[in-house]
């Protein structure tokens, strides 16, 4: 009864702080019910598995700005293939371009090497950039927390 006294409140003061970190991030926490069961998944608390729990909580923030991204992403490109003038007058587009920019270029920064590239080309190689990123993230990150898992300590 005294260990899993001491599991819960561990399990307490790590969703706290998390949460904390997370809103400060301007994420949204982690709910206590995916550690505990994480935790009913694993049986035993060990090292490894708190650290295989705190990668997949930070890889769970990172996937979900580059899942924003994404959609952002996509959604410019979408209403730039439908339209013959990218701004079309609207004071919108601009603001929101001029947001995307430094985003959509720090990506593509090394594939052009330097040289101007299209915005129409930026943005795709930006999304496809953001999906492989995505997708070889979450197969390493997974990869990286089952062998965490498996440290005996």
């Amino acid at each position: 009864v005294c260990h899993n006294i001491h599991l819960t409140f561990f399990l307490y003061i790590l969703h706290m702080a998390l949460a904390h970190q997370l809103k400060l991030m301007g994420c949204e926490p982690f709910s206590l019910s995916t550690i505990s069961s994480s935790l009913a998944q694993a049986g035993t608390i060990t090292l490894g598995f708190i650290l295989a729990l705190i990668i997949q909580m930070a890889w769970n923030v990172v996937s979900s700005i580059i899942g924003f991204l994404l959609i952002v992403l996509i959604i410019r490109f979408v209403v730039l293939l439908f339209q013959n003038n990218s701004y079309n007058g609207s004071q919108f587009w601009r603001q929101f371009d001029y947001v995307l920019n430094p985003v959509i270029y720090k990506i593509i920064a090394p594939f052009s090497k330097g040289r101007m590239v299209p915005y129409k080309t930026a943005l795709l190689i930006s999304i496809i950039s953001l999906f492989v990123v995505k997708f070889a993230g979450s197969l390493f990150i997974f990869q990286l927390t089952r062998l965490f898992k498996m440290i005996p300590f």
